[in-house]
């Protein structure tokens, strides 16, 4: 489970419970949860989650025999579902293009800090991780993020003062290095969500890995102000993905799409049929 901004592992415990409650699923499935910073930009929790899942395999299952840890499933909340995304694609130059004018290899710092740049920039899909379940995820952005309570949202945000530091010392070394997403202020999570964010949308053209397999649950409750459907933070627009296996529309608010019966029956669907492809190979 990947929680989304703002939130933490404890909004996953209607679903869990659900899971839970079906023992030919209990008794198949661990139900782990990553919980981050999500003041961070997203690259960089989905960088620790990327670490941490290959501290997972390497300590419990080193020499690779066990097959079930090759068939992960995320399920991936908001923004939650960009993080889960960043696990099963493939990076290449186009996240470091999009915000930077130089390589990485020019890039004046500490040898500490050149590794996390590396690591959040650039990155291949985790063989580990066999399914994703995006609910809600912005993957076009939200229009959200750049009206007042999402300005204010982002101004309460207050990243870790390390992050602030490398950020001042990249930009204050690098004057003319990063594009103006990056160097006017250190981004916060929301920032990153803007419809107009480079970063963002260099995500959107990362290609998957040939081995997942994607579903989405797209809330659908009220309109915008320009008619267009949403959930009331990410309009259906955003959150579909084309070549999906399937795709669910919910009437389900943001905030409660992933408690809502018709996801939780949903997601109970999804991981009887991972079970089931998974016992016959």
């Amino acid at each position: 489970f990947v929680h989304g901004l703002l939130s933490d592992p404890s909004t996953w415990a209607d679903l869990a419970n659900e899971i839970r409650a079906h023992p030919n699923l209990s008794n198949r499935y661990q139900l782990w949860a990553y919980e981050y910073a999500t003041g961070e930009p997203f690259l960089t929790s989905a960088a620790i989650l990327r670490r941490q899942l290959t501290q997972v395999r390497c300590t419990y299952d080193p020499d690779r025999l066990d097959a079930a840890m090759s068939q992960m499933v995320l399920l991936g909340h908001s923004m939650g579902g960009l993080v889960a995304k960043l696990q099963v694609t493939q990076s290449g130059n186009q996240l470091w293009n999009a915000v930077a004018n130089q390589p990485i290899s020019n890039v004046v710092t500490t040898h500490e800090v050149r590794s996390q740049l590396l690591e959040a920039f650039y990155f291949q899909p985790s063989m580990d991780i066999a399914r994703v379940l995006y609910m809600g995820t912005p993957h076009l952005g939200s229009s959200w993020a750049r009206r007042p309570v999402g300005r204010l949202g982002s101004a309460l945000v207050d990243p870790a003062e390390e992050s602030k530091d490398v950020h001042r010392q990249l930009t204050d070394d690098n004057p003319t290095l990063f594009s103006e997403e990056l160097s006017s202020r250190f981004p916060t999570s929301i920032d990153l969500l803007e419809p107009e964010s480079q970063l963002l949308s260099a995500t959107t053209m990362l290609p998957y890995s040939a081995a997942v397999t994607l579903h989405s649950i797209v809330g659908n409750s009220r309109t915008n102000m320009n008619g267009e459907p949403t959930d009331g933070v990410v309009p259906v627009s955003s959150a579909h993905l084309p070549g999906v296996a399937s795709e669910l529309i919910v009437d389900a608010k943001h905030e409660m799409l992933h408690r809502d019966p018709a996801t939780l029956a949903e997601v109970v669907r999804i991981l009887r049929e991972h079970t089931f492809q998974t016992t016959r190979q």
